[in-house]
């Protein structure tokens, strides 16, 4: 019972994290600019491998 109990909450915090530092990225993302910039090139970089394509600037 314990073993089951522990694995339940680790799924718990680890979810409560997960919705945290969403939270704060989505509250980052619309005051911050630098966050903004930093987010999107990400997202663009994150697109580009898994799409395999290169990017041109």
């Amino acid at each position: 019972m314990m073993p089951l109990s522990f694995v339940s909450s680790v799924w718990k915090a680890l979810a409560l994290v997960i919705v945290a530092g969403l939270s704060y990225l989505g509250l980052a993302y619309v005051l911050d600019g630098f966050t903004r910039t930093l987010l999107l090139k990400t997202i663009r970089e994150l697109k580009n491998v898994i799409i395999g394509g290169s990017e041109t600037t």
